[in-house]
């Protein structure tokens, strides 16, 4: 298997840890050498027939990481209406603290 998912930014993923690694990596051979990056992100949204949305967000709304798309789930829309930061620029420490507060968010301080 491979050391993160395919949806999260990381270390560089092994080529052929999974299908979808296989296809980024053969597009992208830097996700694979150097950084699993927001772009290898985005290019495994793309090329790996929804990999990235099948199961909702990018990464667990109670963990700090890249911007959420606000509708992959009821809890990310909460949060990024009270901060548009959190689906724009970054997922941070704010955004875990809101998706606390928030009644939507399985989170808990």
């Amino acid at each position: 298997g491979c050391s993160h998912s395919e949806c999260e930014q990381g270390a560089p993923l092994e080529d052929g840890c999974s299908d979808c690694v296989t296809t980024v990596c053969a597009a992208d051979d830097v996700c694979c050498e150097t950084d699993w990056d927001s772009i290898c992100v985005e290019e495994a949204t793309r090329m790996c027939a929804g990999q990235c949305t099948a199961g909702g967000c990018a990464h667990d709304e109670c963990q700090t990481g890249a911007p959420l798309d606000d509708t992959c789930s009821t809890c990310a829309s909460a949060v990024c209406a009270a901060d548009a930061f959190c689906c724009s620029t970054e997922w941070d420490e704010q955004c875990i603290s809101l998706a606390i507060a928030a009644p939507e968010c399985p989170c808990t301080a």
